[in-house]
């Protein structure tokens, strides 16, 4: 195991609403639709919630901007790959029509930990799931990040064509290992606990949402 030191990295989180302005800033931006109530759950946690339709709540915000209106910046589109009923083609659309050539797999089923991902991916709903989605993406000529949470997914998620790897940090402490594979390394970020889970009533972009790049010694 390797200790990793850590750097302020050029990634930002918007929280988005549908209709308002979004402002783009530096760096690659990651855009995740707005909950209705916000603080109620972690954003992490929130692709299983029943009363939260995610990716249909994507779809309305992508389609309420202009058309084009992030052509040519760093923009992701957080995804919730696991939904069995993905409206894939709709999130397509909605994606090109907005200029957004990038996706991550954001809210993710990795985060509720081991044992529930365990069950899901016995279903056909983990995070194998999740990485099938990515290529159908990338099949479609996007680009694609990997959100996980356990180390073990860390080498399929390297070795799958991603442009990055966001790791779901579950303590300041964490620790992981260098794989062969990251010679010429995929950058991997690091989301602190306060990223998915923002005090309530301020942006996580504010509120410790820091997405760090790792830096092996």
């Amino acid at each position: 195991m390797i200790a990793i030191s850590r750097i302020q990295s050029d990634w930002t989180l918007i929280l988005a609403e549908t209709g308002e302005r979004i402002d783009i800033r530096p760096g690659t931006n990651m855009i995740v639709p707005a909950p209705s109530r916000p603080g109620e759950v972690p954003l992490c946690l929130r692709g299983l919630l029943p009363t939260h339709n995610h990716n249909r709540n994507l779809i309305d915000l992508l389609n309420s901007c202009p058309v084009n209106a992030f052509a040519g910046h760093a923009v992701v589109a957080a995804i919730f790959a696991a939904d069995s009923f993905l409206p894939f083609i709709d999130i397509v659309r909605a994606m090109r029509r907005a200029g957004i050539r990038k996706v991550t797999n954001f809210p993710t089923v990795s985060a509720y930990g081991p044992l529930v991902e365990t069950a899901l991916s016995d279903v056909g709903l983990g995070v194998e799931l999740e990485f099938e989605i990515l290529a159908r993406f990338r099949n479609s000529a996007f680009e694609t990040a990997a959100t996980l949470r356990e180390v073990k997914h860390q080498k399929a998620a390297i070795e799958a064509g991603n442009f990055a790897v966001i790791e779901l940090a579950r303590s300041d402490k964490q620790v992981f290992s260098r794989l062969s594979t990251q010679k010429n390394a995929v950058p991997t970020l690091f989301m602190t606990p306060d990223a998915s889970a923002p005090l309530s009533g301020r942006p996580p972009n504010t509120d410790g949402l820091v997405l760090t790049r790792d830096q092996f010694s």
